[in-house]
């Protein structure tokens, strides 16, 4: 998010407390109830507001790859309850389409930890 108007970043930040909202308060899915929690790390929103990459992260007490492609399909499948949920909680001209995508920001830090205690 380099070059960014200040309004594109403000609707970022509210789509990102909302998305966050809905998931934790709203949905449903058993394929999100295995995690102990789900995080909305972060939202790349398109200059047009039109769409939106949203990125999540999940803990889990058991690291699965089959349970997070679950939970990505589980959100993917939820994106139009979730836009249709920001509709009635937004006062915006446009929400934009949801495409969920897994954060590996926090594997990667945890595999640098990893690396830096076996150094010392």
């Amino acid at each position: 998010m380099g070059n960014v108007s200040v309004r594109t970043r403000k609707v970022a930040s509210l789509l990102q407390k909302e998305i966050a909202d809905i998931i934790r308060n709203d949905l449903r899915d058993p394929r999100l109830q295995k995690f102990l929690m789900v995080t909305v790390s972060g939202i790349d929103l398109a200059p047009d507001h039109r769409n939106a990459t949203v990125f999540v992260s999940f803990m889990a007490q058991e690291k699965s790859e089959g349970d997070r492609k679950a939970a990505l399909t589980a959100l993917g499948t939820a994106s139009g309850f979730i836009k249709k949920s920001l509709v009635k909680r937004m006062d915006i001209k446009v929400i934009p389409s949801l495409l969920f995508r897994y954060d590996t920001s926090f594997d990667y830090a945890d595999k640098m930890s990893g690396i830096l205690k076996s150094i010392k």
